[in-house]
């Protein structure tokens, strides 16, 4: 299977066939959703259905859209770095992680209600849900990120310590100055059901950039190891 991803050439009629059956396997399950009655002629049409989705099973809305979101994200960092060949196989691990991690910050968003109530639009519920996000949800992501990459990509698990040590500050910092303002916006004003969307559309570029960012740092460790090699 990994031989096959990394023998696929991304314009092959092979590669639109995958991404077919992808599609397929994603979005199958959305008729037990019965959205079928509504007509997809525009895009107010498709939010409304993605809003009946989401209130028919929000768990899952969330993580489908996180992982679609990741695919298209990583898709568009590797055609920045121009390459002949896409590494599909690196695509799947993000879409992957993106599934999982729309579960979690669903969980997030969810408990996060629950102890200081849905938006009500006050400054002060905001402000204390940007503080919360900040100061709780980012570190705990950037762990999450960090370590899950290390079992995707198949390094021994026993590196995630060295992993998290080396990288998680500078990755906090660029997340919190990317997202802080999002955040604010988003807890304040987007609706919770759609919350996951409105964070996963502001982090397409993000998730891009991210992509790019553990690339170059796997790139460095490469580069470490072979020069311990020769001294």
């Amino acid at each position: 299977m990994v031989l096959f991803f990394k023998t696929l050439d991304v314009r092959s009629p092979s590669f639109t066939f995958l991404g077919l059956i992808i599609s397929s396997c994603c979005f199958l399950p959305l008729s037990a959703f019965n959205v079928n009655c509504i007509s997809l002629s525009s895009p107010g049409d498709l939010f409304l259905a993605y809003e009946r989705i989401a209130d028919a099973n929000s768990l899952f809305t969330d993580m489908i859209t996180a992982g679609s979101i990741n695919m298209i994200s990583d898709s568009a960092a590797q055609a920045t770095m121009l390459k002949q060949r896409h590494d599909l196989t690196r695509t799947v691990r993000f879409a992957t992680f993106g599934v999982l991690d729309g579960g979690l910050t669903h969980a997030w968003l969810f408990s996060l209600d629950t102890l200081l109530g849905e938006n009500n639009g006050s400054p002060l519920q905001t402000l204390l849900k940007v503080a919360a996000d900040a100061c709780v949800y980012t570190p705990l992501f950037c762990v999450w990120f960090l370590s899950a990459f290390v079992i995707l990509e198949g390094r021994p698990t026993k590196t995630i310590p060295s992993v998290v040590r080396n990288n998680f500050l500078e990755l906090v910092q660029g997340n919190l100055k990317f997202y802080l303002p999002i955040n604010i916006l988003v807890y304040g004003y987007v609706p919770k059901d759609e919350r996951v969307l409105a964070f996963g559309m502001g982090s397409i570029i993000y998730t891009a950039l991210l992509s790019l960012w553990n690339d170059e740092r796997k790139k460095k460790v490469q580069i470490r190891a072979t020069q311990n090699e020769f001294f």
